[in-house]
Order: structure tokens, then sequence, then C-alpha cells
């Protein structure tokens, strides 16, 4: 097993001992966890599940790229770090949201919302640096019917919600 997991003194920049190739393969199956796993976010109230595991198996698959020559180009490396930091500032900016506006919880559009329906659509904006608050841009896409319903009800029918309705304004004349 040694000689899979001790890099060997001299290599020449081949790339071709048994330790490469042993991290080459553990990157890869690191990197298709990490890919099955963001597969499978789901929005249960204001928790993004599977975040957590997520993020560990990025972060697993960057340390796999930092020891293999052969996997883990400098390019590749920086391409990790940068979904990994990007995933993980989107999900605190996730959490800060519902936090900032509760109400959107009761919204059924994001009810168990999913990869395909919610976190793709959130990627592609982050990922594009379109330097927008995909957030926020994501649930108003994904909720438009909803939130226009929200504010044509008269504020009596509003749960708590601390939203101004469309009577009382938004302060703007």
């Amino acid at each position: 097993m040694g000689m899979y997991t001790s890099k060997p003194e001299v290599d020449n920049g081949l790339c071709n001992s048994p330790y490469d190739k042993f991290y080459k393969i553990q990157c890869e199956m690191n990197e298709r966890k990490a890919w099955t796993k963001k597969r499978s976010l789901i929005l249960n109230r204001n928790e993004v599940i599977n975040k957590e595991s997520y993020l560990s198996d990025c972060r697993k698959t960057l340390k796999c790229a930092k020891k293999s020559c052969i996997y883990g180009t400098s390019d590749i490396i920086n391409t990790l770090q940068m979904i990994c930091d990007k995933w993980e500032s989107t999900f605190a900016e996730i959490e800060k949201v519902f936090e900032e506006r509760p109400y959107l919880l009761e919204f059924e559009c994001l009810q168990n919302a999913d990869y395909s329906s919610f976190f793709y659509k959130i990627e592609l904006c982050v990922f594009r640096d379109l330097g927008e608050n995909c957030v926020i841009s994501s649930i108003a896409e994904n909720c438009k019917d909803e939130i226009v319903e929200h504010f044509k009800k008269p504020i009596e029918q509003v749960s708590n919600t601390c939203i101004p309705s469309v009577e009382e304004g938004s302060g703007a004349e």
C-alpha cells in the first residue's frame, strides 16, 4: 500500500508512479461524489440539505488535486478552489436571504426546491459572474407568479410577513 500512498522521491515530472495513478483515481472518485452530492441539493425551509456533504467532497477533491500531478494541474486546482469557494458563499447568501425575508419560505415554488429547479439557475448566474444577486434573481424567476399574487393580497390577508402591500407602496413616489 505504501507504494500507492508515498510519493516517490525522484519522479522527474513524469507523473507515472503508482502514487500518481492512485491519486488520479482518488481525485476522479471524489469529483464524481461531489458532483452527485451537488445534484442532490434540496432547499428545505431555510436549510440547504446536503450542502455540508457537498462542500466536504468539494474540498476533498481540491485536496486530492493538490497531491496529484496527473489530475492536479494548476488550472484544475484554481478552478476547484473557485468552485468550492463560490458554492460556500452562495450557501451563506441563501441562508441570509431567508433570514432577512422569512415570508419567502411560505411560497410553494420554494418548497423542496431541488438542483434542477433552483440551484442550477443560481449556479449559472454565479459562475458567469453576472454581477447581480443570483439568489434573489433565481427566487424571483422561480416564484414570479406567487410574488405577484402575494402583492395583490390586502395587507390583512398577508400573514405576519413584514411586506408592504401594494396599497402601502414601496416608499418611492
